[in-house]
């Protein structure tokens, strides 16, 4: 899952060489969810159905998975408000337990240990 909103680019382009070596292997299926490309609403409290979006699908989509490897730009030293914004509309149990890599790009190196700190503790 590529969390940003802008229009495709290096992120992108690694998560989808990603998905096509995943999905390359036996019984293995990938799909690239990019949230530049669904409308997803602020979490404001509601469950995920109750808007009339792709809210639900997206969330639904990434409870579903098996696995997730979930990508950011860096954004101000951390992950995207896009991103947070779906984790915050995910419910805790389904992620709970499931493997979930972590893919940052930034304009330095130092930059991905701001995502890399901060994205661990929303999903722990």
């Amino acid at each position: 899952m590529v969390g940003a909103v802008t229009a495709p680019g290096r992120l992108n382009a690694a998560i989808q060489y990603a998905v096509e070596r995943a999905s390359a292997q036996p019984s293995v299926s990938a799909t690239l969810l990019n949230l530049a490309d669904y409308r997803v609403s602020f979490a404001d409290g509601r469950p995920p159905d109750r808007f009339t979006d792709d809210t639900a699908r997206v969330v639904a989509t990434l409870a579903g998975s098996d696995a997730a490897l979930i990508a950011s730009p860096v954004y101000r030293g951390s992950f995207t408000g896009a991103l947070k914004n779906l984790l915050d509309l995910t419910p805790v149990d389904a992620l709970r337990s499931k493997p979930i890599g972590i893919v940052a790009m930034g304009a330095t190196l130092h930059h991905y240990l701001g995502v890399d700190w901060h994205l661990r503790a929303v999903l722990a």
